[in-house]
């Protein structure tokens, strides 16, 4: 339109100067009258028209200009309203924890699943925690408190709870449905989990204290409950028949623990004699004896487990865990300057890569191949607490001397 407008202006200047030329000064007909006042309507037109593209350049400008200082608050003000919604999930998550509710699952969620947050499944007032069990398909954690109770591991709401006397759980049957226990003078009960009802029971002759059941619940290993007898040895029973099978001597004072290996085929001991005896299930053999840490004479083992492929067994002495070959009896690794307080329990990772364990000054993951801390988590009661991985390695489950039974987040980045 511009080029047309100045086209349009040069005619119109053309003509008024032929006009002029050919009409003598201060004489001027109607066409050239006519011409000259179209000539300034033109100009006015043009004038007019430049100004408006200048003035909607202008506000163009101020738009655009406009627009990006929006953007640009808007951006901050996303940022802020970030942060402050951050801070407000932080602050009540620690008074939720606090009052023993469960943020741990929407803010685990918020911050990507890296936070290694804890929240409460229940707490039992003035009952200790002894031990922790899974079920085989990890939707059930078995508590032992003021009685045995079944949670679901995601609400804490109670599946069941047994009847009876408070037995110890040991173990499940494949597929859930059995819930195997021991109580007093060794007992096996098997209890129906649908219902809490006991269902069947083996009983044992003496009075023979249940240790440890074997992983397929055919044998018991016991230990004597009548110190005055001094009986230092560990005898393995039949469940079914009740008949005694070996008869584990060897130890010179009290045995603290026995377990079996994963594989039912190793019988672990600890005895307050400052040694660690391993023992050949099947044949009541000794395969090898291993005594306290020099460093750590004095000091009797305790809290023995394997590691879940069966190559590793975990003690503690004074605090300080320590890791033995199970093939070799040699040093595997320790944390001999490393003082976790009293320990109340530890347990492998599914993968037997990390080590929880559980002691008065925290609850801490140790890398079991580089003896590295992980990952701490505080301090927990003044006798550490008992603790089970999940099935997949994501969380750790606790039971304190509090009666807590909190659930721990393993960082993204541990995870197997």
């Amino acid at each position: 339109m511009e080029h047309i407008s100045a086209g349009l202006m040069q005619i119109l200047k053309r003509k008024m100067e032929e006009a002029r030329s050919a009409t003598p000064a201060g004489h001027l007909t109607e066409r050239q009258r006519r011409v000259l006042e179209q000539f300034r309507q033109a100009q006015s037109a043009r004038a007019t028209a430049e100004q408006n593209a200048a003035e909607s350049r202008q506000k163009q400008s101020k738009a655009a200009s406009g627009k990006l200082d929006w953007e640009h608050e808007a951006a901050w003000r996303r940022r802020l309203a970030a942060l402050s919604v951050t801070a407000l999930i932080l602050t009540a998550a620690v008074i939720a924890t606090y009052w023993g509710l469960q943020p741990c699952n929407w803010l685990d969620s918020a911050l990507g699943h890296r936070s290694g947050c804890v929240r409460r499944l229940a707490t039992y007032t003035q009952y200790y925690i002894p031990g922790l069990l899974l079920s085989p398909d990890g939707q059930t954690l078995v508590v032992a408190a003021d009685s045995v109770r079944g949670l679901d591991t995601s609400s804490g709401n109670q599946v069941f709870v047994l009847q009876g006397s408070r037995p110890l759980p040991w173990g499940f049957s494949p597929d859930g449905r059995i819930l195997y226990a021991t109580s007093g003078s060794w007992v096996v009960s098997r209890f129906d989990t649908a219902n809490g009802q006991e269902v069947g029971s083996y009983k044992g002759g003496g009075s023979d204290y249940a240790r440890d059941l074997s992983p397929d619940f055919r044998l018991v290993a016991a230990t004597s409950s009548d110190s005055s007898k001094k009986d230092y040895s560990v005898k393995i029973w039949d469940v079914s028949s009740g008949r005694l099978l070996q008869t584990l001597a060897g130890h010179t004072q009290e045995i603290q623990d026995a377990i079996f290996s994963p594989d039912g085929s190793i019988v672990a001991t600890a005895s307050w004699d400052d040694s660690l005896r391993l023992w050949d299930t099947q044949s009541g053999r000794l395969l090898r004896a291993i005594k306290s840490p020099d460093r750590y004479s004095g000091y009797s083992p305790d809290h023995p487990i394997f590691s879940r492929d069966g190559r590793i067994l975990a003690v503690e002495y004074g605090g300080r865990p320590w890791l033995w070959g199970v093939n070799t009896g040699q040093e595997y690794r320790s944390w001999g300057d490393t003082d976790f307080g009293v320990i109340g329990g530890m347990a492998f990772s599914p993968s037997s890569r990390l080590l929880a364990v559980c002691g008065s000054s925290r609850l801490a993951l140790l890398d079991v191949t580089t003896g590295s801390e992980l990952a701490s988590y505080g301090r927990q009661t003044d006798q550490g607490c008992a603790v089970i991985f999940s099935l997949d390695g994501r969380t750790l489950f606790s039971g304190g001397r509090d009666g807590a039974v909190k659930v721990w987040r393993i960082p993204q980045k541990l995870v197997e």
